[in-house]
Protein backbone atom coordinates (compact mmCIF):
# COMPACT_ATOMS: atom_id res chain seq x y z
CA UNK A 1 0.00 0.00 0.00
CA UNK A 2 1.03 3.88 -0.48
CA UNK A 3 2.07 5.60 2.05
CA UNK A 4 3.10 9.16 2.17
CA UNK A 5 3.75 11.83 4.99
CA UNK A 6 1.71 14.89 4.79
CA UNK A 7 3.48 17.60 6.94
CA UNK A 8 1.16 20.82 7.57
CA UNK A 9 3.03 24.12 6.86
CA UNK A 10 1.02 27.42 6.91
CA UNK A 11 2.46 30.47 5.43
CA UNK A 12 0.28 33.43 6.62
CA UNK A 13 3.36 36.02 5.42
CA UNK A 14 5.66 34.02 3.44
CA UNK A 15 8.15 36.77 3.08
CA UNK A 16 7.93 40.12 4.52
CA UNK A 17 10.14 42.86 5.99
CA UNK A 18 11.59 43.29 8.68
CA UNK A 19 11.86 46.87 8.25
CA UNK A 20 15.01 49.08 10.11
CA UNK A 21 15.01 52.24 10.30
CA UNK A 22 17.98 53.55 8.83
CA UNK A 23 20.00 56.75 10.71
CA UNK A 24 21.62 59.39 8.61
CA UNK A 25 21.69 61.96 10.81
CA UNK A 26 22.11 62.90 14.57
CA UNK A 27 24.02 59.20 15.48
CA UNK A 28 27.36 59.39 15.74
CA UNK A 29 28.97 59.62 19.70
CA UNK A 30 32.69 59.70 20.69
CA UNK A 31 32.76 56.25 20.61
CA UNK A 32 30.55 55.38 17.74
CA UNK A 33 30.08 51.49 17.36
CA UNK A 34 30.83 50.40 13.81
CA UNK A 35 27.40 48.76 11.92
CA UNK A 36 26.29 47.49 8.82
CA UNK A 37 25.26 50.02 5.90
CA UNK A 38 24.06 49.71 2.32
CA UNK A 39 25.64 52.35 -0.30
CA UNK A 40 23.77 52.55 -3.26
CA UNK A 41 26.04 54.45 -5.83
CA UNK A 42 25.31 56.74 -8.48
CA UNK A 43 26.47 54.89 -11.44
CA UNK A 44 28.56 51.52 -11.08
CA UNK A 45 30.98 53.48 -13.18
CA UNK A 46 31.92 54.48 -10.08
CA UNK A 47 32.57 51.44 -8.22
CA UNK A 48 36.61 50.99 -8.81
CA UNK A 49 36.25 54.41 -7.15
CA UNK A 50 34.43 53.75 -4.03
CA UNK A 51 36.37 50.50 -3.32
CA UNK A 52 39.80 52.78 -3.28
CA UNK A 53 38.04 55.36 -1.00
CA UNK A 54 37.05 52.67 1.67
CA UNK A 55 40.59 51.40 1.58
CA UNK A 56 42.08 55.17 2.49
CA UNK A 57 39.41 55.00 5.33
CA UNK A 58 40.00 51.37 6.49
CA UNK A 59 35.95 50.77 5.68
CA UNK A 60 35.37 46.68 5.46
CA UNK A 61 33.40 46.00 2.31
CA UNK A 62 31.20 42.88 3.82
CA UNK A 63 28.68 42.15 0.19
CA UNK A 64 28.88 44.14 -2.91
CA UNK A 65 26.55 44.10 -6.18
CA UNK A 66 28.77 45.37 -8.53
CA UNK A 67 26.38 45.16 -11.64
CA UNK A 68 23.72 48.01 -10.07
CA UNK A 69 26.83 49.34 -7.69
CA UNK A 70 25.46 48.59 -3.98
CA UNK A 71 27.64 48.27 -1.15
CA UNK A 72 26.97 46.60 1.87
CA UNK A 73 29.75 48.16 4.23
CA UNK A 74 31.06 47.98 8.10
CA UNK A 75 31.43 51.64 9.34
CA UNK A 76 30.09 54.30 11.82
CA UNK A 77 27.85 57.00 10.79
CA UNK A 78 30.21 59.93 11.42
CA UNK A 79 32.53 58.17 8.49
CA UNK A 80 29.69 57.76 6.27
CA UNK A 81 28.88 61.12 6.04
CA UNK A 82 32.90 61.85 5.89
CA UNK A 83 32.37 59.58 2.02
CA UNK A 84 29.34 61.22 1.60
CA UNK A 85 30.85 64.42 1.42
CA UNK A 86 34.09 63.48 -0.18
CA UNK A 87 32.30 61.26 -2.89
CA UNK A 88 29.57 62.94 -5.00
CA UNK A 89 28.80 59.63 -6.85
CA UNK A 90 26.99 58.30 -3.74
CA UNK A 91 23.66 58.56 -4.09
CA UNK A 92 22.18 57.30 -0.59
CA UNK A 93 23.10 55.05 1.95
CA UNK A 94 20.82 53.15 5.05
CA UNK A 95 21.21 50.15 7.29
CA UNK A 96 20.62 47.10 5.63
CA UNK A 97 16.94 46.29 5.08
CA UNK A 98 16.52 42.30 5.75
CA UNK A 99 13.44 39.39 4.65
CA UNK A 100 12.66 37.08 6.95
CA UNK A 101 10.40 34.27 6.81
CA UNK A 102 7.48 34.12 8.85
CA UNK A 103 5.71 30.40 9.03
CA UNK A 104 3.94 29.26 11.72
CA UNK A 105 3.95 24.80 11.24
CA UNK A 106 1.43 22.62 12.51
CA UNK A 107 2.90 19.71 14.17
CA UNK A 108 -0.06 17.17 12.82
CA UNK A 109 1.01 14.21 10.48
CA UNK A 110 -0.90 12.43 8.23
CA UNK A 111 0.38 9.25 7.49
CA UNK A 112 -2.96 7.48 5.93
CA UNK A 113 -4.51 10.00 2.81
CA UNK A 114 -8.18 9.17 2.04
CA UNK A 115 -8.27 10.37 -1.24
CA UNK A 116 -4.87 9.27 -2.35
CA UNK A 117 -5.54 7.56 -6.02
CA UNK A 118 -3.41 3.97 -5.12
CA UNK A 119 -3.75 2.79 -7.91
CA UNK A 120 -2.68 6.43 -9.99
CA UNK A 121 -0.05 7.31 -8.09
CA UNK A 122 -1.24 10.46 -7.85
CA UNK A 123 -2.52 13.20 -5.58
CA UNK A 124 -4.26 15.27 -8.24
CA UNK A 125 -7.93 14.91 -6.55
CA UNK A 126 -6.04 17.18 -3.88
CA UNK A 127 -4.81 19.70 -6.05
CA UNK A 128 -7.98 21.69 -6.53
CA UNK A 129 -6.09 24.77 -6.72
CA UNK A 130 -4.77 23.71 -10.05
CA UNK A 131 -7.74 21.63 -11.45
CA UNK A 132 -9.05 24.91 -11.41
CA UNK A 133 -6.28 26.61 -12.87
CA UNK A 134 -5.56 24.21 -15.51
CA UNK A 135 -9.35 23.70 -16.57
CA UNK A 136 -9.42 20.13 -14.91
CA UNK A 137 -6.17 19.52 -16.25
CA UNK A 138 -7.22 20.51 -20.17
CA UNK A 139 -3.84 22.90 -20.74
CA UNK A 140 -1.72 19.88 -20.03
CA UNK A 141 -2.92 18.64 -23.63
CA UNK A 142 -2.16 21.93 -25.46
CA UNK A 143 1.73 22.54 -23.63
CA UNK A 144 3.42 21.44 -20.91
CA UNK A 145 6.56 23.37 -21.42
CA UNK A 146 9.96 21.79 -22.18
CA UNK A 147 13.07 22.60 -20.80
CA UNK A 148 14.20 24.83 -23.62
CA UNK A 149 12.23 27.77 -21.23
CA UNK A 150 13.28 28.09 -17.84
CA UNK A 151 11.83 29.83 -14.71
CA UNK A 152 14.66 31.39 -12.23
CA UNK A 153 13.22 30.44 -8.31
CA UNK A 154 15.17 33.33 -6.22
CA UNK A 155 14.05 31.25 -3.04
CA UNK A 156 15.33 29.07 0.12
CA UNK A 157 16.66 26.30 -2.44
CA UNK A 158 15.54 23.35 -4.00
CA UNK A 159 15.43 19.66 -3.08
CA UNK A 160 17.26 18.21 -6.08
CA UNK A 161 16.73 14.76 -4.83
CA UNK A 162 12.46 15.52 -5.09
CA UNK A 163 10.97 12.61 -7.33
CA UNK A 164 8.66 15.39 -8.58
CA UNK A 165 11.04 17.94 -9.59
CA UNK A 166 14.25 16.03 -10.44
CA UNK A 167 13.64 15.79 -13.84
CA UNK A 168 13.23 19.57 -14.72
CA UNK A 169 16.28 20.81 -12.02
CA UNK A 170 18.78 22.20 -14.40
CA UNK A 171 20.88 24.27 -11.50
CA UNK A 172 21.33 25.83 -8.49
CA UNK A 173 23.22 28.86 -6.98
CA UNK A 174 23.74 30.07 -3.65
CA UNK A 175 23.86 33.60 -2.54
CA UNK A 176 23.64 33.22 1.19
CA UNK A 177 27.50 33.93 1.97
CA UNK A 178 29.21 32.44 4.70
CA UNK A 179 27.67 32.48 8.42
CA UNK A 180 24.50 33.43 6.84
CA UNK A 181 22.92 36.82 8.18
CA UNK A 182 24.88 38.77 10.30
CA UNK A 183 27.13 35.47 10.73
CA UNK A 184 24.37 33.84 12.91
CA UNK A 185 24.17 30.65 10.45
CA UNK A 186 27.11 28.20 11.32
CA UNK A 187 25.66 26.12 9.23
CA UNK A 188 26.04 28.65 6.11
CA UNK A 189 29.14 27.71 4.27
CA UNK A 190 29.13 30.27 1.54
CA UNK A 191 29.63 27.78 -1.07
CA UNK A 192 28.15 28.49 -4.03
CA UNK A 193 26.79 24.85 -5.08
CA UNK A 194 25.24 24.69 -1.24
CA UNK A 195 21.58 24.24 -2.13
CA UNK A 196 19.80 22.69 1.11
CA UNK A 197 16.38 24.35 1.53
CA UNK A 198 15.70 24.77 5.70
CA UNK A 199 12.66 26.70 5.16
CA UNK A 200 10.78 24.16 2.74
CA UNK A 201 9.17 27.30 0.39
CA UNK A 202 11.62 27.13 -2.27
CA UNK A 203 10.69 23.21 -3.31
CA UNK A 204 7.32 24.15 -2.71
CA UNK A 205 7.40 27.21 -4.90
CA UNK A 206 9.27 24.81 -7.46
CA UNK A 207 6.72 21.98 -7.65
CA UNK A 208 3.84 24.80 -8.30
CA UNK A 209 5.62 25.61 -11.28
CA UNK A 210 7.10 22.50 -12.27
CA UNK A 211 6.36 19.39 -10.45
CA UNK A 212 5.51 16.21 -12.73
CA UNK A 213 4.87 13.08 -10.37
CA UNK A 214 2.27 12.73 -7.58
CA UNK A 215 1.60 16.33 -7.66
CA UNK A 216 0.95 18.31 -10.49
CA UNK A 217 2.74 22.26 -11.63
CA UNK A 218 1.11 24.31 -14.02
CA UNK A 219 3.82 23.27 -16.23
CA UNK A 220 5.28 19.98 -15.62
CA UNK A 221 7.95 19.74 -18.42
CA UNK A 222 9.76 23.79 -18.05
CA UNK A 223 13.11 23.98 -16.91
CA UNK A 224 13.58 25.30 -13.70
CA UNK A 225 16.94 27.24 -11.99
CA UNK A 226 17.10 27.83 -8.18
CA UNK A 227 18.69 30.98 -6.85
CA UNK A 228 19.32 30.74 -2.64
CA UNK A 229 18.68 33.69 -0.63
CA UNK A 230 17.69 32.35 2.07
CA UNK A 231 19.39 30.03 4.51
CA UNK A 232 17.33 28.71 8.05
CA UNK A 233 16.71 32.68 9.04
CA UNK A 234 16.25 35.76 7.56
CA UNK A 235 17.61 37.37 4.00
CA UNK A 236 19.45 40.42 3.07
CA UNK A 237 18.05 42.28 0.50
CA UNK A 238 21.13 42.96 -1.54
CA UNK A 239 21.67 39.30 -1.71
CA UNK A 240 18.30 39.21 -3.59
CA UNK A 241 19.18 41.63 -5.85
CA UNK A 242 22.30 39.68 -6.43
CA UNK A 243 20.13 36.58 -7.63
CA UNK A 244 18.17 39.04 -9.94
CA UNK A 245 21.09 40.22 -11.41
CA UNK A 246 22.81 36.35 -11.94
CA UNK A 247 19.40 34.96 -12.80
CA UNK A 248 18.98 37.64 -16.37
CA UNK A 249 22.38 37.15 -16.95
CA UNK A 250 21.88 33.49 -17.07
CA UNK A 251 19.12 34.63 -19.75
CA UNK A 252 16.14 32.76 -17.53
CA UNK A 253 12.93 34.03 -19.13
CA UNK A 254 10.67 34.40 -16.20
CA UNK A 255 12.43 35.31 -12.39
CA UNK A 256 9.47 33.98 -9.72
CA UNK A 257 9.91 36.36 -6.30
CA UNK A 258 7.71 34.90 -4.27
CA UNK A 259 8.36 37.86 -1.64
CA UNK A 260 7.76 41.07 -0.51
CA UNK A 261 8.79 43.84 1.58
CA UNK A 262 7.95 47.51 2.24
CA UNK A 263 9.31 50.86 2.53
CA UNK A 264 8.44 54.39 2.64
CA UNK A 265 8.92 56.01 -0.36
CA UNK A 266 9.44 59.63 1.16
CA UNK A 267 10.70 61.19 4.12
CA UNK A 268 10.55 59.54 8.02
CA UNK A 269 10.33 61.54 11.01
CA UNK A 270 11.52 60.12 14.51
CA UNK A 271 10.06 61.23 17.76
CA UNK A 272 11.86 64.77 17.89
CA UNK A 273 10.45 65.74 14.49
CA UNK A 274 14.10 65.26 13.07
CA UNK A 275 14.06 63.91 9.15
CA UNK A 276 16.34 60.40 9.13
CA UNK A 277 15.32 59.02 5.90
CA UNK A 278 14.05 59.44 2.49
CA UNK A 279 14.22 56.45 -0.39
CA UNK A 280 16.42 53.44 0.10
CA UNK A 281 19.51 52.12 -1.23
CA UNK A 282 18.20 48.65 -1.54
CA UNK A 283 14.98 50.22 -3.44
CA UNK A 284 16.88 51.76 -5.83
CA UNK A 285 18.66 48.91 -6.49
CA UNK A 286 15.82 46.94 -6.65
CA UNK A 287 14.64 48.91 -9.57
CA UNK A 288 18.04 48.90 -11.26
CA UNK A 289 18.24 45.37 -11.14
CA UNK A 290 14.69 44.63 -12.50
CA UNK A 291 15.24 46.77 -15.33
CA UNK A 292 17.92 45.49 -15.99
CA UNK A 293 16.49 41.73 -16.34
CA UNK A 294 13.50 43.09 -17.84
CA UNK A 295 16.31 44.42 -20.98
CA UNK A 296 17.76 40.98 -20.67
CA UNK A 297 14.67 39.61 -21.57
CA UNK A 298 13.42 38.46 -18.31
CA UNK A 299 9.61 38.24 -16.94
CA UNK A 300 10.08 39.49 -13.60
CA UNK A 301 7.14 38.16 -11.16
CA UNK A 302 6.33 39.19 -7.70
CA UNK A 303 3.68 38.15 -5.08
CA UNK A 304 1.83 40.92 -3.79
CA UNK A 305 2.39 40.62 -0.09
CA UNK A 306 -0.01 38.74 3.09
CA UNK A 307 -1.10 41.59 5.23
CA UNK A 308 -4.39 41.68 4.05
CA UNK A 309 -3.97 45.32 2.69
CA UNK A 310 -5.47 47.55 0.27
CA UNK A 311 -2.31 49.04 -0.51
CA UNK A 312 -4.08 51.96 -2.04
CA UNK A 313 -5.31 53.45 0.75
CA UNK A 314 -2.73 55.48 2.77
CA UNK A 315 -4.68 55.73 6.08
CA UNK A 316 -4.75 51.67 6.33
CA UNK A 317 -1.04 51.64 5.23
CA UNK A 318 0.11 54.39 7.25
CA UNK A 319 -1.51 52.65 10.52
CA UNK A 320 0.30 49.17 9.53
CA UNK A 321 3.49 50.97 9.02
CA UNK A 322 2.95 52.35 13.10
CA UNK A 323 2.04 49.21 14.14
CA UNK A 324 4.07 46.71 12.52
CA UNK A 325 7.09 48.65 10.92
CA UNK A 326 8.85 49.82 13.61
CA UNK A 327 7.28 53.16 13.32
CA UNK A 328 5.18 53.72 16.23
CA UNK A 329 7.29 56.46 17.23
CA UNK A 330 7.65 58.15 14.01
CA UNK A 331 5.70 59.63 11.21
CA UNK A 332 6.11 59.59 7.57
CA UNK A 333 5.19 61.83 4.68
CA UNK A 334 4.65 60.47 1.22
CA UNK A 335 3.40 56.49 1.08
CA UNK A 336 4.29 52.83 1.94
CA UNK A 337 5.25 50.56 -1.42
CA UNK A 338 5.46 47.10 -1.59
CA UNK A 339 8.95 45.85 -2.91
CA UNK A 340 8.96 44.37 -5.34
CA UNK A 341 5.21 44.33 -6.34
CA UNK A 342 5.17 48.04 -6.77
CA UNK A 343 8.21 48.66 -8.27
CA UNK A 344 7.96 49.13 -12.42
CA UNK A 345 8.29 45.70 -14.79
CA UNK A 346 6.92 43.92 -12.76
CA UNK A 347 3.69 41.37 -12.28
CA UNK A 348 1.79 41.71 -9.34
CA UNK A 349 0.10 38.34 -8.36
CA UNK A 350 -2.58 38.50 -5.67
CA UNK A 351 -4.31 35.42 -4.16
CA UNK A 352 -7.77 33.60 -3.83
CA UNK A 353 -9.03 30.68 -2.40
CA UNK A 354 -11.01 28.38 -3.82
CA UNK A 355 -14.24 30.20 -4.42
CA UNK A 356 -12.94 32.79 -6.26
CA UNK A 357 -12.82 35.18 -3.43
CA UNK A 358 -9.94 36.97 -2.86
CA UNK A 359 -7.88 35.16 0.06
CA UNK A 360 -8.50 36.94 3.12
CA UNK A 361 -4.78 37.03 3.67
CA UNK A 362 -3.73 39.21 0.16
CA UNK A 363 -2.64 42.28 -0.12
CA UNK A 364 -5.11 44.27 -2.85
CA UNK A 365 -4.75 47.90 -4.71
CA UNK A 366 -6.39 49.02 -7.98
CA UNK A 367 -3.59 49.56 -10.53
CA UNK A 368 -1.22 47.68 -8.12
CA UNK A 369 -2.53 44.11 -8.85
CA UNK A 370 -1.98 42.59 -12.37
CA UNK A 371 -3.34 39.01 -12.19
CA UNK A 372 -5.15 36.69 -9.99
CA UNK A 373 -4.78 33.31 -9.30
CA UNK A 374 -5.16 30.83 -6.81
CA UNK A 375 -3.28 30.46 -3.39
CA UNK A 376 -5.51 29.58 -1.19
CA UNK A 377 -7.20 30.84 1.98
CA UNK A 378 -8.30 30.73 5.59
CA UNK A 379 -11.99 32.06 5.85
CA UNK A 380 -13.04 28.50 6.94
CA UNK A 381 -10.63 28.80 10.44
CA UNK A 382 -12.51 31.23 11.97
CA UNK A 383 -15.66 29.88 10.94
CA UNK A 384 -14.98 26.34 12.72
CA UNK A 385 -12.29 27.01 15.39
CA UNK A 386 -8.93 26.22 14.79
CA UNK A 387 -8.82 22.26 16.91
CA UNK A 388 -11.89 21.39 14.40
CA UNK A 389 -10.15 22.89 11.72
CA UNK A 390 -7.21 20.76 11.47
CA UNK A 391 -8.37 17.76 13.08
CA UNK A 392 -11.18 16.95 11.18
CA UNK A 393 -9.36 17.89 7.99
CA UNK A 394 -11.41 21.30 6.64
CA UNK A 395 -8.31 22.81 6.32
CA UNK A 396 -7.68 20.91 2.89
CA UNK A 397 -10.76 22.38 1.62
CA UNK A 398 -8.98 25.98 1.14
CA UNK A 399 -5.30 25.02 1.82
CA UNK A 400 -2.79 24.14 -1.30
CA UNK A 401 -0.89 20.86 -1.64
CA UNK A 402 2.43 20.69 -2.50
CA UNK A 403 6.08 19.40 -2.24
CA UNK A 404 8.52 19.93 0.20
CA UNK A 405 11.86 18.63 0.89
CA UNK A 406 12.65 14.85 1.97
CA UNK A 407 10.67 13.86 -1.19
CA UNK A 408 7.15 14.73 0.84
CA UNK A 409 4.25 16.63 0.64
CA UNK A 410 2.76 20.12 2.41
CA UNK A 411 0.02 22.00 2.93
CA UNK A 412 0.43 25.87 2.66
CA UNK A 413 -1.35 29.27 1.61
CA UNK A 414 0.06 32.72 0.88
CA UNK A 415 0.59 35.09 -2.15
CA UNK A 416 3.33 33.24 -2.73
CA UNK A 417 1.59 29.98 -3.70
CA UNK A 418 0.23 31.90 -6.47
CA UNK A 419 2.58 33.79 -8.05
CA UNK A 420 4.66 30.62 -9.11
CA UNK A 421 1.83 29.38 -11.09
CA UNK A 422 1.78 32.81 -12.98
CA UNK A 423 5.35 32.48 -13.49
CA UNK A 424 4.44 28.81 -15.17
CA UNK A 425 2.56 29.86 -17.15
CA UNK A 426 4.11 32.75 -18.92
CA UNK A 427 7.03 30.24 -19.28
CA UNK A 428 4.65 27.89 -21.14
CA UNK A 429 3.57 30.69 -23.31
CA UNK A 430 6.88 32.02 -24.18
CA UNK A 431 7.96 28.02 -24.94
CA UNK A 432 4.62 27.61 -26.36
CA UNK A 433 5.01 30.56 -28.69
CA UNK A 434 9.01 30.60 -29.42
CA UNK A 435 8.56 34.43 -27.80
CA UNK A 436 11.71 34.35 -25.54
CA UNK A 437 13.20 37.83 -24.91
CA UNK A 438 9.90 39.42 -25.69
CA UNK A 439 9.03 40.39 -22.23
CA UNK A 440 6.40 42.59 -22.89
CA UNK A 441 4.35 40.56 -25.68
CA UNK A 442 4.08 37.65 -23.01
CA UNK A 443 2.13 39.41 -20.60
CA UNK A 444 0.50 41.14 -22.96
CA UNK A 445 -1.23 37.47 -23.73
CA UNK A 446 -1.54 36.49 -20.02
CA UNK A 447 -3.56 39.53 -19.24
CA UNK A 448 -5.33 39.56 -22.30
CA UNK A 449 -6.28 36.00 -21.89
CA UNK A 450 -7.32 36.27 -18.52
CA UNK A 451 -11.22 35.94 -17.00
CA UNK A 452 -12.40 38.85 -16.26
CA UNK A 453 -14.16 38.64 -13.30
CA UNK A 454 -14.11 40.50 -9.77
CA UNK A 455 -13.11 43.83 -8.88
CA UNK A 456 -10.36 44.89 -10.61
CA UNK A 457 -8.56 46.20 -6.93
CA UNK A 458 -8.50 42.51 -6.10
CA UNK A 459 -7.69 40.48 -9.55
CA UNK A 460 -6.87 43.64 -12.29
CA UNK A 461 -6.52 42.11 -15.63
CA UNK A 462 -8.50 38.90 -14.63
CA UNK A 463 -8.42 35.31 -13.07
CA UNK A 464 -5.60 33.48 -14.69
CA UNK A 465 -6.61 30.21 -16.70
CA UNK A 466 -3.50 28.47 -18.52
CA UNK A 467 -5.90 26.62 -20.69
CA UNK A 468 -7.31 30.13 -22.34
CA UNK A 469 -3.58 31.70 -22.38
CA UNK A 470 -2.57 28.84 -24.27
CA UNK A 471 -5.54 28.07 -26.49
CA UNK A 472 -5.48 30.63 -29.36
CA UNK A 473 -2.52 31.56 -31.12
CA UNK A 474 -1.48 35.43 -30.20
CA UNK A 475 -1.36 37.67 -33.21
CA UNK A 476 0.48 41.26 -32.79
Amino acid sequence: MFKKKLKFLLVFCLLTLAFTLPSHVHASTDKEQENLYSVYLKSPNNNEDFLKLLKKHNIEVTYKVDQVGLFQVKSTQKNLEILSNEANYIDSYNSPLTVQSNIIKQNSVVNNISSLNQQNNSLWDLQWDMQKVTNNGLSYQLSSGSRNTVVGIIDSGIDFNHPDLKGNILSSENFVPKGGLRGTEPNENGDMAFNIDYLGHGTFVAGQIAANGLIKGVAPNIGIKSYRVFGSKNADSSWIINAIIKAANDDVDVINLSLSTFLVKGEIKGPNGVPQAGDFAEIKAYKKAIAFAHKKGSIVVSSIGNEGLNLKDKNVTSEYWKQNLNGSNNSFSGKLIAVPAQLPNVVTVSSLGPTEKLSNFSNFGNGIVDIATYGGDMRLLKQYGEEKYFKEGIFSQEFVVGAAPGGTYTYSVGTSIATPKVAGTLALIIDKYHLHKKPDKVVHILKRTAEREGDKAYTGSGIMNVYYSLLNKPSF
